[in-house]
């Protein structure tokens, strides 16, 4: 099959996947042209990719492994502060559906759906919720002229996010939803300014790290972190609360 027929398959599958997972509508550029615009780029990318791997061996675990990698290798450039190379690291962050696109379409293609691949993809999307997470603090770090303060706000946001699930999990095996209207807002809002790895958030943040190693200015970074801190401690008291209660 030639490139562009096989192009507009995949664009096909990738827009109806999308519309039914995540009731986005990829063809359109309203209400989110970002959206339209960012996977655009990522649907180009992975149809490429996606053609050239299914004319290999490589299978879908080698390429969720080799995701993992980037990720590491992004997060490292910024734990060691290697110069250039951070737009190297922004770019792999910015990039990393690509993969986890072109992963699942070849294990379903090839049909080498396995139980190993199957918790692989939800570990690399922790890997990288993290690497940039991590990168964030570190960017900051340096920034600030080695302030450790600002690792210790950033691992504590970590520890926070990590105890938030915990939480979460057992006030839900519980039952115990809160169906106060007050509560429920104040919960609701947390949850829109808490980083999750959601897109828009993710790439807000790889934006401001990029505009900031430009011009060599190193105020909105800090403010993110502090952001996140607020609602993470907030969440986990309201869970706390609600487990005892």
């Amino acid at each position: 099959m030639k490139y562009l027929n096989f192009r507009k398959i995949f664009f096909d599958n990738i827009a109806k996947k999308f519309n039914k997972d995540y009731k986005i509508n990829i063809n359109s550029w309203f209400p989110n042209p970002y959206i339209k615009l960012k996977y655009k780029y990522i649907c180009e990318a992975a149809s490429i990719f996606f053609y050239i791997f299914l004319k290999t061996n490589i299978t879908p675990n080698f390429i969720t492994i080799a995701n993992i990698l980037f990720a590491i290798l992004a997060s490292l450039i910024f734990m060691f502060n290697i110069g250039e190379l951070k737009f190297l690291g922004l770019f792999i962050f910015f990039s990393k559906t690509i993969l986890d696109i072109v992963d699942g379409f070849i294990a379903r293609k090839k049909k080498l759906t396995s139980k190993i691949g199957t918790k692989l993809d939800p570990i690399c999307g922790h890997i990288y919720y993290y690497s940039i997470f991590l990168s964030l603090i570190f960017h900051n770090y340096y920034s600030s002229y080695n302030n450790k303060i600002i690792l210790l706000i950033g691992f504590l946001v970590i520890l926070l996010d990590v105890t938030n699930l915990s939480f979460s999990k057992e006030t839900k095996k519980a039952g115990k939803i809160n169906k106060n209207y007050f509560f429920r807002k104040i919960y609701i809002f947390l949850k829109i300014i808490n980083f999750d790895g959601r897109t828009s958030k993710t790439d807000l943040i790889l934006f401001i790290i990029l505009i900031e190693t430009i011009n060599n200015f190193y105020i909105f970074s800090q403010f993110l972190i502090y952001l996140f801190l607020a609602p993470k401690i907030l969440r986990n008291l309201y869970h706390l609360y609600k487990w005892i209660k």
